[in-house]
């Protein structure tokens, strides 16, 4: 994926803040003030579209050699067919950010979630965006605001785990069963190898859009993660 966040040294206060000593990093200001004389800066968070930025937006040039990205706004058509256009730049618009100044000029604030999980990922240079719609009008047929969300991404283990906790093994049986597929007990109760096999079946229904290989320590985990449930179930 390609990198759509960027980190910029502001000399204005930032909820974030670069430390680089021996165990530097990045840190809410809120727990760590910057010591400057040590080469500390506050940064902005700045989170990109794929969209060319049109007049009245705020663009990041991703070919840009320096530190500051050519952040800038967009105030006219000189500047979109010059600047934002050119064959020499990749201008995008910038659509989230911890930058003060922009949030007051109408772009989106960074929620605490997305900054906390990023300072425990600082390797991260990219983030998965939708755009969401609210309050949609029968008059003008169509959404009157949106915004947008970033999508934390989570390790294999605790997708699961949301997902699991979420959808009961009853649930499971029954989409299954609509799927059209058939368990060894024709009665209620399960037997242990269908109990497997349902495992197996979550996992290949979790995994169906990635490209993940299916392992049995992962059928294992949700049997584990299940059990109470699956004695309920199994025929015994």
């Amino acid at each position: 994926m390609t990198q759509n966040v960027f980190l910029i040294p502001t000399e204005k206060w930032s909820p974030l803040v670069h430390s680089t000593n021996k165990h530097g990093g990045l840190f809410k200001s809120e727990h760590y003030s910057p010591m400057t004389e040590f080469g500390d800066l506050y940064q902005h968070m700045y989170i990109i579209s794929d969209e060319k930025p049109a007049i009245g937006d705020w663009s990041i040039n991703r070919t840009s050699p320096y530190k500051h990205m050519e952040l800038c706004k967009i105030d006219n058509d000189i500047e979109v067919n010059r600047y934002v256009l050119s064959v020499h730049n990749d201008c995008k618009k910038v659509i989230l950010t911890t930058d003060i100044d922009l949030i007051k000029n109408g772009v989106q604030a960074i929620d605490e979630e997305f900054i906390d999980w990023f300072i425990k990922s600082p390797e991260r240079v990219s983030v998965r965006t939708i755009r969401k719609y609210e309050n949609f009008s029968e008059k003008t047929n169509m959404f009157e605001t949106s915004y947008y969300k970033t999508i934390i991404p989570q390790t294999l283990e605790s997708k699961m785990e949301d997902f699991f906790d979420k959808t009961s093994v009853e649930d499971m049986i029954k989409k299954l069963e609509d799927l059209g597929y058939t368990f060894e007990s024709k009665e209620k109760m399960y037997t242990e190898n269908d109990m497997k096999q349902y495992a197996w079946r979550c996992v290949a229904n979790f995994l169906s859009n990635n490209e993940n290989k299916l392992e049995s320590k992962l059928a294992d985990v949700i049997i584990d993660r299940n059990n109470n449930q699956f004695e309920q179930f199994k025929n015994k």
